[in-house]
């Protein structure tokens, strides 16, 4: 596409220097609101991701080519000290905003993980000493093992910790805060990013695809996003994850634990697939752009550097698989249908299900929950506010009907034929946290469905009140649906009874294998306002 003539004038550039800066990080900008959005972006970042028994994957972001290296060490022996190295390219990483990921053990020719063990990390660029940051992980246990029998995986969604004048929201920090500790006192062992990591079109005021906030940090002679090339919104795309993963306790979060991030609408924007237009040509630069630098900061630490087709993906952690769905780069919408699942990621995730046939409990990850508002109130509302609304967006939509039927079937049919495996069903996108219960048939086993939504995304009491009355209608108490047989909010324990929970919120998933049935309890966990930064729980569902 040829440059559109504009009125602001080119800008000069030096050449860069290849054993220095790669990347140009974006200094402030002009105005209090971009200033305050602006300020402090981070640099660099070390993010570990798949981690098995035996092996990891860490991403990593730097601001320098030439030679890194990885040193893990185990908590139990430092002296056992393992390297993995990468020689990144300029060019390579220019394009990818000094984003790349180094495998252990890879081609290190080291010795593999042990099993159910806790290691520290680093990342540095050798020939300066930099250090981009440090972390830890703890390796998978063997499936079978006593260690693989009880497992906690925590889930949380909605990262957008800004005011609309670009300022950080305390109430926000502090859940960023609070979310660290909680998931090391309960025991995590991985991480689930449910989706909206970041946002590029929140704060309003400093959308990308606000008119006004692009005049002013939009590449020269572009008049809106859509006229930006694939590269140039990447671009944009992966300075929206330097905005937003700036926050200390964020990136705590992501160096802390092994997390399995899933792509969501904000990661483009609201509502994104659901409207037939996203699906034209006028959208391809942003869609292709958007979803690169998705991989480059969030799928790397799962897939490498080479970007898959579609980012669904499953894992084991110990007697518990978990499959994580892409509901958002395979969408598209006619004026009939709504398409959020491939026939192929269907197929990817029946396989899968096969494979792990043997797991105590399953984990599906779906971004957009399941079960969320009655079929009649959706139809309603997307009547009123039309298909690329938030009602339209929902699995309930009248044109999403086929692909739930078909994610139904493949649950049901896996069901039949394990019918002792455990299903949970965990997610986020609504702002509001929920536990549910729900049967498929009058014959299934009870499945839970756990939302864990907003982790730093604050709302106004109005949409907390609404999205809280919205949460209690998804109960058909006992009433068949078209769907499902049965589906109903559940009740907590000990006085953990808040559920919904339209506060700030971090989901957790405990599975217990131990006895002859595996038990299930899933809890929501809320930032303390008395004790900072404790987490304390808000809803706990018992053992199930």
């Amino acid at each position: 596409m040829e440059p559109r003539s504009t009125s602001r004038a080119p800008q000069a550039r030096s050449g860069p220097d290849p054993e220095r800066v790669v990347v140009r990080d974006r200094e402030a900008r002009a105005g209090d609101d971009l200033e305050r959005f602006f300020r402090g972006a981070l640099t660099t970042m070390v993010a570990p991701g798949a981690t098995d028994t035996r092996s990891t994957r860490v991403m990593a972001r730097t601001r320098w080519a030439g030679e890194h290296v990885l040193v893990l060490r185990s908590s139990a022996s430092d002296a056992e000290r393992r390297e993995a190295r990468a020689h990144l390219d300029a060019d390579a990483l220019r394009r990818s905003d000094g984003t790349f990921s180094l495998d252990y053990p890879g081609d290190s020719g080291g010795p593999p993980l042990q099993p159910d063990t806790e290691y520290t990390l680093v990342v540095e660029h050798v020939s300066s000493g930099a250090r981009l940051g440090e972390g830890r992980l703890r390796t998978a246990p063997v499936p079978g093992s006593e260690a693989a029998a009880k497992v906690t995986i925590g889930v949380a969604s909605c990262h957008n910790p800004f005011r609309p004048d670009g300022a950080l929201h305390p109430q926000a920090l502090r859940a960023l805060t609070a979310a660290q500790s909680a998931y090391d006192r309960v025991g995590a062992g991985r991480v689930v990013l449910a989706g909206d990591q970041v946002y590029g079109d929140l704060p309003a005021p400093l959308s990308l695809f606000d008119p006004d906030h692009f005049a002013k940090v939009g590449p020269r002679y572009r008049d809106s996003i859509f006229d930006c090339t694939e590269d140039e919104v990447r671009a944009l795309f992966q300075e929206r994850h330097r905005i937003f993963w700036k926050v200390d306790a964020m990136r705590g979060l992501m160096a802390r634990f092994a997390c399995h991030p899933i792509l969501d609408d904000h990661e483009i924007v609201d509502n994104f697939g659901s409207d037939p237009a996203h699906s034209t040509p006028r959208w391809a630069s942003v869609r292709a752009g958007a979803l690169g630098a998705f991989h480059d900061y969030q799928a790397r630490r799962v897939f490498g550097d080479a970007r898959p087709a579609s980012f669904d993906h499953g894992f084991r952690y110990g007697d518990v698989a978990v499959y994580v769905t892409d509901l958002r780069s395979e969408r598209f919408a006619t004026e009939d249908e709504l398409v959020l699942l491939s026939d192929a990621q269907l197929r990817r995730l029946a396989d899968f299900l096969e494979r792990h046939g043997d797991a105590a409990a399953v984990v599906l990850v779906l971004s957009v929950p399941l079960l969320h508002l009655p079929d009649w109130m959706i139809a309603a509302s997307v009547n009123v506010a039309g298909e690329g609304s938030d009602a339209g967006d929902r699995w309930s939509a009248p044109k999403a009907h086929g692909s739930r039927d078909a994610l139904v079937q493949v649950l049901t049919r896996h069901e039949r034929a394990h019918p002792h495996q455990r299903l949970v069903l965990a997610g986020g996108d609504i702002h509001v946290g929920a536990a549910m219960e729900l049967r498929f048939t009058e014959q299934s086993r009870t499945a839970l469905q756990l939302v864990s939504s907003a982790l730093s995304n604050v709302q106004g009491r109005v949409q907390e009140l609404a999205g809280g009355a919205m949460a209690r209608a998804v109960s058909t108490k006992g009433r068949p649906t078209k769907t499902f047989a049965h589906a109903s909010m559940l009740e907590g324990v000990d006085g953990a009874d808040r559920n919904p929970c339209a506060q700030l919120n971090m989901g957790v998933i405990d599975v217990d294998a131990s006895g002859h049935d595996a038990a299930v309890r899933v809890r929501l966990l809320s930032p303390d306002e008395e004790v900072v930064p404790n987490a304390a729980p808000v809803f706990d569902s018992g053992w199930r």
